[in-house]
């Protein structure tokens, strides 16, 4: 079990401040204690805790940056699996006019063609059966001159002693996620 320690943070030069950082409660005497109550489901935490941890190590991959897209002044926009929307809060203290839109990306878009400036994808393999489908839904509702902008994490599975062969079902399975992507 982890708390989530909002009140410190640690720093390096190279390691843009956390928010937050998980450590070990040394008072916990099993795995049910929770300093959050009984009713606390864990999962949740650590799942905070992973996206606060994604969104640290994107920033450090983009230098820094939220995007990537040569955006001047974006007015619309979609983040396609927002999750626990860290990402878009930053994105609207950056831009505070952005309107942003909620809907499900996996059910028929309901928005007028050419609604948004700019449509964000980040980590969402594994999501999609049909890749081609959500691009094409992406497209139609990019304005002219919007960009959309995709980041997904490749997949590789390996060990240190070789006993995990290239021809396994499970790495098979690991670059058959990310493989219409290509």
């Amino acid at each position: 079990m982890h708390n989530l320690n909002r009140s410190s943070s640690t720093t390096t030069d190279s390691i843009p401040n956390p928010t937050g950082h998980i450590a070990a409660d040394p008072n916990l005497d099993d795995d049910n204690d929770s300093a959050l109550g009984d009713d606390m489901y864990a999962l949740g935490l650590l799942q905070r805790a992973n996206s606060l941890f994604d969104k640290n190590l994107i920033l450090i991959i983009c230098h820094h940056k939220l995007y990537l897209a040569p955006l001047q002044n974006p007015q619309r926009v979609l983040d396609v699996g927002t999750g626990t929307g860290i990402w878009a809060i930053d994105f609207a203290n950056e831009f505070p006019g952005v309107e942003f839109k909620v809907d499900d990306a996996s059910q028929d878009w309901t928005f007028p063609d050419s609604t948004f400036d700019y449509i964000h994808i980040r980590f969402m393999a594994g999501c999609f059966k049909v890749w081609t489908n959500l691009y094409s839904e992406c497209f139609r509702f990019l304005k002219p001159g919007g960009w959309l902008e995709h980041q997904e994490r490749g997949f590789r599975v390996f060990s240190d002693d070789g006993s995990i062969l290239p021809d396994t079902v499970l790495n098979e399975a690991a670059s058959s996620v990310c493989r219409d992507l290509h």
